[in-house]
Formats: C-alpha cells, structure tokens, sequence
C-alpha cells in the first residue's frame, strides 16, 4: 500500500531509521528554518483564529448534534460533569438511563445488559443491572445456547 508517491510505510520506516543520528547539513538545516513562524506570526495568527472561532462552542457549531454520537454499537452523550465520563467527556447512554432510574450513580462495578442484545435499545425496560462476572457468563451462556441450538437444529432436521 503506497502513500503519497512512491514509497511504502515500510520503507519509509526504513529510511526514517536510516537517517537517525546523522548530522543535517547547514543547508538543511537552513531550509527548515526558513518553514519556522516568528513570535510575531504566532501571535497574529492566534489572534486570526480566536477571531474565528469567537462563540462558536459546540452548540453553536453547524455538525453538532445534542452531543449525542456512537461509540461501536452503543450511543454516547457527551456530560462532561460526569464522573464516571470517558477522557473526552461522554458517557454511555445505557447508564445515564440507568441511573435515571436507580435514582443514583451506578458503581464502575456495576454493568448494565441489554436483554435483546440491541445495544442501542435504551429502555428501561430492556436493561438490567448486573455484576461483571455475572455478566460475562450470561454471555458465554447465550454463546453456547446459539451454538447448541444450531447443532440440535441440524441433528433433527437429518
């Protein structure tokens, strides 16, 4: 697979290595120098964005969409006030709902299954609290099920 031209990641990986610790020449040097902005045109250049993005928070922004998204199958939202929220501030939507309901904060050990397995099926309904170990074993249990069933299945139909 090939980027930007000619060369691949791997030998690209190769000639990087290759050009480790190899003193760069004053003209190259002076080349990238040429590329570096003064304190001035850093500044100025903040200013130009600061200018730009005045007011444009998330909510203001064009592609927000309530601050909800997806995370693999599950539905995210971002509350950053959360203190069970991921690094960027969002939180599974599963056990805000979840919560909701309990009327209080769900522990870190404390998970929640959805009975049809549509994980974005977040009625209160279709959820359960559960501990991991007990969750993780419903799984295998479902796994099993499936794969017994369908070889029960192919017996009684031969």
């Amino acid at each position: 697979m090939s980027f930007k031209g000619k060369h691949t990641m791997e030998s690209r990986k190769k000639m990087s290595e290759a050009q480790k610790g190899k003193k760069k020449s004053a003209k190259h040097k002076a080349k990238l120098g040429q590329y570096k902005r003064t304190d001035e045109q850093k500044a100025r250049l903040r200013e130009v964005q600061k200018a730009t993005c005045k007011g444009k928070t998330r909510d203001k922004n064009f592609n927000w969409k309530g601050g909800e998204s997806t995370k693999g199958e599950y539905i995210i939202i971002h509350k950053p006030e959360h203190p069970h929220c991921f690094p960027n501030g969002y939180v599974m939507k599963h056990r805000l709902v979840m919560e909701k309901h309990l009327g209080r904060l769900l522990t870190k050990d404390e998970h929640i299954h959805h009975i049809n397995g549509i994980k974005t099926d977040n009625r209160i309904n279709n959820l359960i609290v559960i501990s991991n170990s007990k969750h993780m074993r419903m799984h295998r249990l479902q796994e099993n099920r499936k794969g017994t069933s369908y070889k029960i299945n192919l017996r009684t139909r031969s």
